[in-house]
């Protein structure tokens, strides 16, 4: 029996400093003589240009963040105080799609059912134009525009994609 415990013990150290030399930057000769600096897998690369990174407080009023969706892309807003027009290319099952539009503690624009002008696998683009009326919008709030297909199986909510249309008060 202690014999198993002193042989998990062994082997668990060994693994453990196995791990810990295999965290830190690796120096390679890349051939002319210098080295390299390779950056660990689990570690972000620092990019070498002097691309300014965005401010997160004023993002861009082009959503592309549509990667993580399948169902529309290259989305922009255009307007303010609750008249917006909303442009982009929707690639939805017999050409519908639907949005909504929140503050986040309510409905501003109840479910409403777009018709592109053809379905997938087509991107078709589409131009949305939304009216709010001023004594609805919030006085700190985020309107949200909620762009998302409906299942054709059981009518579930899918391919969800969220764009800020205007914050308010912030």
């Amino acid at each position: 029996m202690n014999v198993k415990k002193l042989g998990f013990c062994i082997v668990f150290g060994v693994l453990m400093i196995m791990t810990a030399c295999g965290t830190g930057d690796q120096k390679t000769e890349n051939g002319n003589g210098t080295e390299k600096i390779e950056t660990p897998a689990n570690q972000p690369e620092t990019p070498e240009t002097d691309t300014p990174i965005e401010d997160s407080q004023n993002p861009p009023k082009v959503n592309d963040e549509q990667s993580e969706s399948t169902a529309f892309r290259n989305i922009s807003v255009s307007g303010e105080n609750g008249e917006y027009v909303v442009n982009g290319e929707a690639r939805v099952f017999e050409a519908v799609f639907f949005y909504s539009v929140e503050e986040g503690h309510e409905y501003l624009i109840e479910e409403t059912k777009v018709t592109a002008d053809e379905g997938a696998p087509a991107w078709s683009p589409f131009e949305l134009k939304i009216s709010i009326p001023e004594d609805q919008l919030p006085i700190n709030g985020t309107l949200t525009l909620e762009l998302y297909e409906k299942s054709a199986k059981d009518g579930s909510v899918i391919n969800e994609t969220f764009v800020k249309l205007e914050e308010f008060g912030f």
